[in-house]
């Protein structure tokens, strides 16, 4: 849940350019927050992982994509 704090907060930052770079912005830390959060919802039932499994997977992943996702703004 912590990462999808965190890409709400990055979702808030103004974006530079025209609209469709904030719409492009928007679309992929929702679908960033989907490839997080989707495996929570359904892995458990599946049986596939636990949910340490997916919590772990979660905690490594959205520090990157935050990174990755201040490194492309300053670079534009």
């Amino acid at each position: 849940m912590a990462s999808l704090g965190l890409a709400i907060a990055v979702a808030r930052q103004p974006a530079p350019g025209d609209a469709l770079t904030a719409l492009a912005r928007t679309a992929g830390i929702a679908a960033t927050g989907l490839v997080i959060l989707g495996p929570l919802l359904w892995g458990h039932a599946i049986g596939q992982f636990t949910i340490s499994h997916h919590l772990g997977r979660a905690l490594l992943l959205a520090p990157a994509l935050v990174l990755y996702c201040w490194h492309v703004s300053a670079h534009r």
